[in-house]
């Protein structure tokens, strides 16, 4: 699924705001990223970048192999030329098996059309990521809160443009987020199957935050 421009002003609306920012270095943090991924010349795939504002934290932090795939090509223009981008779905990876340490994916699959979409995109992240290489996901994980700030936007959004914003985006994807947070379990179950070692798998401020390290290769 392509979010239209509507949707990405929205995020990147969002991501202007210190409720924003905090939410989602919160999350990061929660994934125990920075304590796991600590090779500076890991190579590291960002999943849906968007316009690339998780990857260019990382180059300001010093990570110096990184890459993003976005379907859109009109949100990652103005990425810098440190990091590679290509232009493709996560259904579809145009990268080489085995290729990247790290996999990232912050709200990206509950973007995708449905349960063939997931499987799709789980075996193609799966395909590139190299064996005992880390996988993290942060999706939207409480359908309560989501509703809830659903609502609130529809109430109050005049008088808050953070809430505008963000009930803004939520309208736009509400078939597929809901879609999701109902049956995120497949997703996860698909991890555990394939052999994945699950090291941190929670729900935490609205998120369900799963980080993984790939073992078995055959699926």
């Amino acid at each position: 699924m392509v979010n239209t421009k509507d949707w990405n002003d929205a995020y990147n609306k969002l991501l202007e705001f210190k409720i924003g920012k905090f939410f989602k270095n919160n999350s990061i943090k929660a994934t125990k990223f920075y304590d796991i991924v600590q090779d500076r010349h890991a190579k590291i795939l960002d999943i849906g970048c968007n316009s690339g504002e998780f990857l260019i934290s990382l180059l300001e932090k010093g990570f110096v192999n990184l890459f993003g795939i976005e379907p859109e090509a009109e949100f990652t223009k103005n990425i810098p030329k440190g990091i590679q981008i290509v232009n493709c779905p996560a259904e579809h990876i145009l990268f080489d098996d085995q290729s990247f340490d790290v996999v990232f994916i912050y709200g990206v699959l509950h973007h995708l059309k449905g349960r063939d979409a997931w499987l799709e995109s789980f075996n193609e992240i799966d395909r590139v990521l190299k064996t005992k290489g880390h996988l993290f996901i942060i999706e939207p994980g409480r359908e309560f809160v989501y509703r809830a700030l659903e609502i609130s936007s529809n109430v109050f959004g005049f008088a808050s443009t953070p809430l505008y914003a963000l009930g803004k985006a939520i309208r736009e994807e509400r078939k597929e987020l809901y879609d999701f947070i109902a049956n995120h379990k497949i997703y996860q179950e698909l991890i555990y199957k394939k052999g994945y070692k699950v090291i941190i798998n929670k729900h935490a401020m609205a998120q369900w935050i799963l980080t993984a390290q790939k073992y078995q290769t055959d699926f």
